[in-house]
């Protein structure tokens, strides 16, 4: 999820706003849709960072349980040292870097494959992202 947001506030933010126009008035629905989307970035990244900070503590809560339900109790101050790192590193690589670059490098074609996923969250966590703000 992690992966999903971090890409999607790329790509969407890295758009060509006139080229986007452009197909948009030109009839291409997703280019309509994405247009809609990005005129209101506001509630287009209070939504991101919302899903993004929920995937990020749902991760660090997973690592967490597995550890207290499947490590020795003698065992779980240096086993949750060593699998916050590991969780750090992975999300800065593979939910950051990694996804921001692929998204930075393909705005266009990212942005139309996110569509549908990106207005479903739109809709479920807007409520939630406005009472934050």
């Amino acid at each position: 999820m992690s992966f999903f947001f971090s890409g999607a506030e790329t790509a969407l933010m890295a758009l060509n706003r006139l080229k986007l126009k452009a197909q948009a008035d030109g009839g291409d629905p997703k280019a309509q849709a994405i247009k809609a989307i990005v005129a209101n970035p506001d509630k287009l990244l209070g939504v991101i960072l919302l899903g993004n900070t929920i995937a990020n503590i749902a991760a660090a809560t997973l690592v967490t349980y597995f550890i207290t339900r499947f490590v020795p109790q003698d065992r779980t101050e240096l086993v949750s040292l060593i699998s916050s790192v590991v969780l750090t590193l992975t999300i800065l690589i593979f939910c950051e870097l990694t996804p921001k670059l692929v998204a930075a490098t393909h705005a266009e074609e990212v942005s139309r494959r996110i569509l549908q996923p990106i207005r479903l969250f739109l809709i479920a966590l807007s409520p939630f992202a406005r009472l934050a703000a």
